[in-house]
């Protein structure tokens, strides 16, 4: 939210003093969050990622070598079998971030 700050200094000897003042925008701090319809799934078989973060304005996916932009749900299926991290930035006006594994 916004905030007035002030500040007054007055000086002990002369006693004049003087006032300033600005306003401060506090951004709200992003929360990354998901989840996705299956931990374990088979070879070539959509998995459904969902976005549960909070307080962004952009989103960004990590998958494997590609990279997801902005998108709340969608599905994504691996070709290859093993064991994936998957990455998801949540941002605000682009200049906070929440990283979630």
């Amino acid at each position: 939210g916004e905030h007035l700050l002030q500040y007054t200094y007055t000086d002990t000897i002369t006693n004049c003093s003087n006032m300033a003042e600005g306003e401060i925008i506090i951004l709200p701090i992003p929360s990354a969050d998901f989840y996705c319809d299956s931990y374990i799934t088979k070879q070539d078989t959509p998995i459904t990622f969902f976005n549960t973060s909070i307080d962004f304005t952009n989103l960004r996916w990590y998958l494997r070598n590609d990279t997801i932009q902005d998108s709340i749900r969608f599905s994504y299926a691996y070709a290859d079998t093993g064991i994936y991290v998957v990455k998801l930035i949540a941002y605000y006006r682009h200049l906070t971030r929440d990283v979630s594994h």
